[in-house]
């Protein structure tokens, strides 16, 4: 009898089947149909021009007449699955599938909704998975150059709880997300905060990076990230993590490369207060994490150290590139490249407690012993001009060194260059191939020595130069 029952049902069904422009096929263990909806249920298996659409129940409700598939409105219940052509995958509780609006509801009570997509981005394998409680998909018709219809999935909106893994390491988890495939060739991910916190979260094996908003560009394997604020780990010192925020973030998952933009502030425990206008580049040593070892800052950069130990603080302000590199605990200064001599304006700058220096490049050393950093020494190259707050002491020279542990600055000139210095409070003139500044803490007072060759006077013109730069 039950045999029977199916090949009558499907002689009743067959000429709605034949009048569809697609062919498809159905299973199920169970069925009826009053002429207008079809109920199926036991090992549904409906095989339909969106995919293979599998679950316990289902529902088909017959559209209007000269339609181009006989069954507008699809409803699964209980272990809903559907396998869309291209080898994409939701399961789910229930699905609402409407092909005349080609828009479908989604919903996971007990268990969330996944869809899972398996991806080749730049000719690596890359799996895509998406979890959430609630979910709308979009659709699309497409015709063959033989008129035959199919549909493909355009859109997927998850919303609730949304988690995103893409790859082996790297996850999202957002209150909303939208998966845009209506372009094949250049598919988008997006996720926004949630209401609750405010932001996404996006971790990459021990890094973990809060956001307003995020955009996954598939194919290109790249994230970017709006108002990104998070922890950068470091292999070299496990205790001693930099935090960071800024306006953009940007990551390129196979070059394994890090980029913040706009207003950028780095708040990193060996080196100290970083902040740039401009664009900040991290290199990840290791692929499932960024070890941040070294970086790279382009435009108005400030570094800002306080010593731990006696609290002075050492400013030091680029307008070019800085370099950063924690495996050799130092940091390079550039200035901007230029035929021409640079201007103060465009120089470097360090100010310290008790003088400013302008260069063309210099390097910052620290040390890093048990856990605890100090600035060792500044090395400062090119049109080195001195200058103390209240302009007591100027100098030129063509190379410096700042000790601040010692407090002692060394002033030497290029061969065939003389440094020139001026003491105003203390009278005293020199012109020599190097000056030393030595800090006397029993006196508690700076002594002028000149290396090499010294002349105790100075010339007008010399004295111009240490006032106004030519």
């Amino acid at each position: 009898m039950h045999h029977k029952r199916l090949i009558f049902l499907f002689l009743l069904l067959l000429p709605l089947l034949c009048h569809a422009q697609e062919t498809g096929s159905l299973h199920s263990k169970h069925a009826s149909f009053d002429g207008n909806v079809l109920t199926l249920s036991g090992n549904v298996e409906l095989h339909h021009s969106l995919g293979v659409l599998l679950a316990e129940e289902a529902i088909l409700t017959k559209q209007e007449p000269h339609q181009d598939f006989p069954f507008s409105h699809i409803s699964l219940h209980k272990a809903v699955e559907l396998l869309f052509k291209d080898r994409s995958k939701l399961t789910c509780e229930r699905a609402d599938l409407d092909f005349l609006s080609l828009k479908g509801t989604l919903l996971g009570e007990r268990h969330p909704i996944v869809y899972s997509e398996q991806l080749q981005v730049k000719g690596e394998p890359l799996s895509l998975i998406m979890q959430a409680v609630h979910a709308e998909l979009t659709c699309a018709k497409i015709f063959g150059e033989k008129g035959d219809l199919s549909y493909v999935l355009t859109a997927l909106q998850g919303e609730q709880d949304v988690h995103i893994q893409y790859g082996t390491q790297c996850e999202l988890s957002c209150n909303r997300a939208l998966y845009d495939k209506s372009n094949p060739a250049h598919p988008l991910l997006s996720a926004f905060s949630k209401e609750d916190l405010g932001f996404c979260r996006f971790t990459r094996g021990s890094d973990v990076i809060d956001a307003t908003s995020a955009t996954l560009d598939i194919q290109n394997a790249i994230l970017t990230l709006q108002e990104p604020r998070g922890v950068l780990v470091s292999s070299l010192e496990k205790k001693s993590n930099g935090s960071f925020r800024a306006h953009e973030l940007f990551l390129d998952h196979q070059k394994h490369l890090l980029t913040l933009r706009g207003q950028v502030v780095l708040d990193e425990p060996i080196f100290g207060h970083l902040t740039t206008n401009d664009q900040l580049f991290l290199k990840g040593e290791e692929q499932h994490r960024f070890d941040f070892c070294y970086a790279e800052c382009l435009g108005n950069t400030e570094l800002t150290y306080q010593d731990p130990a006696t609290g002075e603080l050492h400013h030091l302000t680029c307008h070019g590139k800085v370099t950063m590199d924690r495996s050799k605990h130092v940091i390079y200064f550039d200035s901007p490249e230029s035929v021409e001599p640079l201007s103060e304006n465009e120089q470097l700058f360090y100010q310290g407690k008790e003088c400013h220096l302008f260069a063309d490049h210099a390097i910052a050393e620290y040390s890093a012993a048990e856990g605890r950093a100090s600035l060792v020494r500044i090395h400062l190259k090119g049109h080195i001009r001195l200058r103390t707050p209240e302009m007591e002491r100027t100098a030129i020279a063509d190379r410096a060194m700042y000790s601040p542990l010692t407090r002692t600055l060394v002033l030497s000139a290029d061969p065939g260059s003389q440094v020139l210095f001026h003491d105003v409070k203390e009278n005293v003139q020199m012109q020599a191939p190097e000056v030393h500044l030595i800090y006397d803490p029993e006196q508690n007072h700076t002594v002028a020595k000149g290396i090499g060759k010294v002349r105790f006077t100075l010339h007008e013109e010399e004295l111009n130069q240490l006032l106004h730069r030519k």
